[in-house]
């Protein structure tokens, strides 16, 4: 190939590569465009998942209310066993929302029948957890906590799930200073029981009580209770020997507070 020929076919293949280059979008906002579309589509997937799972939550836990007053003691049980699960697992506060006056009056409902009252006062504490300050649980559930805890018809086994739902129920919604006094009261009548599970139960959730106690009965308590807790340090019973010396130093370090 003559030379004049060789040179004007390298400037027409280096023409070319220019060309070829300028055609080509910067890399930069190449990758800004997929970064953003990849994030885009994270975002709405993870709020669909989160839409479709708080919507299955709601239609297991109303599944599960509804199923408490079937007939089948087996069928509540089960739906008792869900519930609790849910409530111990999951953050529920939408799905109880426009539904905690039926759930509490079917809660209510059940332990006045007297069916499967453990595992319904179980499920009564994890949802005052739940709901919070909220008043409707407290109105409800108060007068049959104390009355259930001190019903001698009633198993040891109910009636300390019944302190303890008693002591927290009482703790995350009695706004009154004085409902607590008198829950404490009450607690403290139990603390003579000859059940050692009600008692342990009882002094775990006179305690609990006694950290929202008005400072100004402190020191009553302290010279009313002190000798009955140091009598409950020489129980057989190491649960009942924990809770009351627990119960003892939260007193002495309340007192020093005041």
């Amino acid at each position: 190939m003559p030379k004049g020929d060789r040179s004007k076919k390298k400037e027409k293949d280096s023409s070319q590569r220019v060309a070829t280059d300028t055609t080509l979008p910067p890399a930069d906002e190449d990758n800004e465009s997929v970064g953003s579309s990849q994030e885009d589509s994270v975002v709405s997937e993870e709020g669909a998942e989160k839409q479709d799972t708080e919507e299955q939550l709601a239609f297991q836990f109303g599944e599960a209310v509804e199923q408490l007053l079937e007939k089948s003691g087996q069928v509540r049980l089960s739906a008792l066993a869900r519930l609790n699960k849910l409530c111990s697992e999951n953050v529920l506060v939408s799905q109880l929302a426009g539904s905690v006056e039926t759930v509490i009056d079917t809660i209510v409902k059940g332990l006045k029948k007297g069916n499967e009252c453990a595992e319904l006062l179980h499920f009564a504490l994890l949802l005052t957890v739940q709901i919070g300050e909220a008043q409707e649980p407290w109105a409800s559930l108060h007068p049959l906590l104390n009355q259930l805890s001190a019903d001698p018809a009633a198993s040891p086994s109910e009636r300390a799930a019944a302190c303890q739902a008693l002591g927290i129920c009482s703790f995350i919604q009695a706004e009154d200073p004085q409902d607590l006094v008198e829950v404490m009261v009450h607690l403290e009548k139990l603390l003579h029981s000859k059940d050692l599970r009600i008692v342990t139960a009882a002094v775990k959730s006179w305690s609990l009580l006694l950290t929202a106690a008005p400072a100004a009965i402190v020191s009553t308590l302290t010279s009313s209770l002190v000798p009955t807790l140091n009598k409950l340090l020489e129980s057989v019973e190491i649960e009942v020997r924990i809770a009351s010396g627990q119960s003892i130093a939260l007193l002495v370090n309340l007192i020093h507070e005041i």
